[in-house]
C-alpha cells in the first residue's frame, strides 16, 4: 500500500503532521462507528506519511501491536466512514491510500451536535424571552452559562411573581 501525496497539507489546525507528534481532528477520536484501533492506525499511517510511500499492513500491526488483519479491518473501515481514500494503482494489484481530512468528514461528524446546540441555545432564548439572535450574541460573548444563569433566573422570578397573586 503507497500513500498518495496530499498536496493540502500543512501545519494548520487540520493537518495531520506538525513536528514529531501526529495531530487528529476530534472528530475522528469522537466517531463512534470506528474502534479504538481504527483511530491508532489512521494516527500511526498520517504520522509517517510524509517520510514512507509505501505501507505494509504487517508493518503498521508490528509498530501499534496487533495482528496484520485488524490493520486491514482498520483501513476497511477508516475507508468506510470516509477518513481513508483509496485509489488501485494502474496496471497493478496494489492500491494507493490517501488521508481525508475534507470539511465533509468534520462536518457530517459534527452534524447532530451542532443541531442539539442550536435547539439548546433556542430553548434558552425562550426561558430568558429573548431573541434567537440576541441569545447567540449573548453566548457568543459571555458564554452559554450566562444563558442558562438567566433562564434560571427568570424562571424563579416568574414562579415567585405568580406566588405574590
Amino acid at each position: 500500500m503507497r500513500l498518495k501525496e496530499n498536496k493540502s497539507r500543512s501545519c494548520g489546525p487540520t493537518a495531520p503532521i506538525c513536528g514529531n507528534f501526529t495531530k487528529a481532528p476530534i472528530s475522528l477520536i469522537e466517531d463512534t462507528r470506528l474502534r479504538d484501533k481504527d483511530v491508532r492506525v489512521w494516527c500511526y499511517i498520517a504520522n509517517y506519511a510524509a517520510i514512507w510511500k509505501d505501507f505494509a499492513a504487517n508493518r503498521i500491526a508490528e509498530a501499534i501491536g496487533c495482528k496484520s488483519t485488524s490493520v486491514e479491518n482498520a483501513i476497511k473501515r477508516l475507508i468506510d466512514t470516509g477518513w481513508l481514500a483509496r485509489e488501485k494503482r494502474p496496471h497493478s494489484s496494489k492500491y494507493d491510500y490517501q488521508i481525508l481530512l475534507h470539511e465533509s468528514v468534520m462536518t457530517d461528524r459534527n452534524a447532530p451536535r451542532e443541531r442539539a446546540a442550536k435547539k439548546r441555545l433556542a430553548e434558552l432564548a425562550r426561558a430568558c424571552g429573548m431573541s434567537l439572535e440576541m441569545a447567540k450574541e449573548t453566548a457568543a460573548k459571555y458564554g452559554i452559562e450566562s444563558l442558562e444563569k438567566a433562564a434560571k433566573a427568570r424562571q424563579e422570578y416568574l414562579a415567585a411573581e405568580s406566588d405574590d397573586f
